[in-house]
Parts: C-alpha cells; structure tokens; sequence
C-alpha cells in the first residue's frame, strides 16, 4: 500500500505554508499577490498551493522557463496581454478592439486552455486557412489576406510580450518563425473625393430634409443641424466618427487654424492629442 503523504499546506505562527519537496520545491510561504507576508486564510491558502503544484508540475513534465501562458493557456495570457498594453498605453482603445477579436479568434481555433509552447508552425498556417473561410464584413464572404494577416500580427506580438518577460525560451514564435508563405494584404490606392465632388457633398448635407411626420395637408420637413458640420469636419480633418464626435468647442482654434483630437467622456480614449489642420 501506497504511503498516504501528509496535509500540502500547514500553519506556523498563525499563517500558512506550503511542502512542496515533493515535486522538486520547498518549504514555502504561501503570499498573495500585493501582500508581503504569508495568508492568515485557509481558503486562500489551499488555492495557492494548487497554482503553485501546477507550476511544478509543469516544469517536471520540461515544459521549460513557466510563466503565465504555461500555466492558464493561451486564453488567460492573452487577457493578461490586453491589459498590460492598456497600462501601458500601446494602443488606443480602438486598436485593442481588434487585437482582442484576433485572440478571442485564436482561442476559438486553438483553444483557450492550450499552452503557448504547444502551438506549432503548422497550427499557425492551419489557422491561417481556417481564418480565410471566416465570414467577413461589410459585405465580404470570407476574411481577406490583409485581415488575416493582422491577426497573425496580434498573435505575434502576444508571443513577443511571453518572450520579453522570460515566460517563454527565446526562438518560442511559432508566427515569427513561419518564414515564407505568410498572407499579406493587396495595397489598393486610396479613394479620394476631388474638390468638386466634396463641395457637392457640402451642399447636399446643407440642403438635406428628413421628414418629420404627416399633417393633414402634406408632409413636415426639416433640416439636420448638425449634418453640414458633421460631414465638413470629416472631410477636412479625416478623423474618425468617434473622435469627431467627441469635439468640443474648446477643440477648435481659428487663430491656429487647428482641431485637436483628445480623450474626453464622449470619444473613445486615444493615445494623447492629435492635431489636425
């Protein structure tokens, strides 16, 4: 009969630690995360151990330098990854909105649960496939290759993140070592409206009529006030519908000639202001 091993977690002085020599650790102080010293709670305690045996065990099976993306999978590091490059302000809540797409994408193909360094080349480009059969948008049957090829993008750089860290051995990228073959979007020249063709759009924003509802006579008409300034703001900043709604009056210098896009209750948060003349 097997010997039965004693309690993983055990008091001393009023606070919990843990045994695990076991599986190639030590005597350790279970500390939560933002505390200095070991839990004094026994719940706490007994779900810190757990975490700490999955780590162990891990690094026994040769999985390697453990970190978070080992431990939780690909889908709990990639929650970390967003928030880290919110804190951090690499990228404006528009962008993230994208990158956090192309992962919840990935976890969908992969599986949340899978470990960062169980992702090969060949998942990589079998993803690849499976992303240009994905519905698109805006009238699109399939995603095109510059789509898919932001998505491998984002994988990429959530890979870079686990590497610069030291969650991940150096070399780790299965996206960055998928040398050739990789989808890349057609550059297309840019749609410009000439000067005409803008002026018309002006005047037909200035002019344009909603109905309001029926008399008994005839019909109501009135003017969109905001329509002329809306669609002249656009067309001589190029900002995005968001920001240009999130102008204020105090966004505006004449003197300057100067819009100032910046993060206020109603645009989305962007990374510092933007100047446009």
């Amino acid at each position: 009969m097997a010997k039965r091993r004693r309690s993983r977690i055990y008091l001393k002085c009023g606070r919990w630690y843990g045994d695990f020599r076991d599986l190639g650790g030590r005597l350790e102080a279970l500390i939560p995360n933002g505390e200095k010293r070991a839990t004094t709670d026994g719940d706490v305690a007994t779900d810190l151990a757990t975490k700490r045996v999955k780590v162990l065990e891990a690094k026994r099976r040769g999985i390697g330098l453990i970190g978070i993306g080992e431990v939780d999978g690909l889908g709990k590091f990639a929650e970390y990854h967003l928030q880290r490059k919110q804190q951090l302000g690499e990228a404006t809540d528009w962008t993230l909105n994208g990158v956090q797409l192309a992962l919840e994408r990935a976890c969908e193909f992969f599986g949340a649960d899978t470990l960062l360094t169980k992702i090969a080349v060949t998942d990589v480009q079998d993803w690849a496939t499976w992303l240009r059969r994905y519905p698109g948008r805006n009238g699109r049957a399939t995603l095109g290759d510059g789509a898919v090829r932001h998505h491998l993008n984002a994988l990429s750089n959530l890979y870079r993140r686990a590497i610069g860290e030291h969650k991940l051995p150096l070399g780790s990228n299965p996206v960055a070592a998928w040398d050739n073959g990789k989808p890349r979007g057609r550059p297309q020249e840019a749609r410009w409206l000439e000067v005409h063709e803008a002026a018309l759009l002006l005047e037909a924003a200035k002019t344009y009529r909603v109905t309001t509802g029926y008399t008994d006579d005839d019909q109501d008409y009135e003017a969109i006030g905001d329509l002329h300034a809306l669609v002249a703001t656009h067309l001589l900043t190029g900002g995005r519908p968001a920001e240009v709604r999130g102008l204020l009056r105090t966004d505006i210098n004449f003197d300057r000639k100067t819009v100032t896009f910046r993060p206020n209750h109603v645009s989305e948060p962007q990374d510092g202001a933007k100047k446009r003349v």
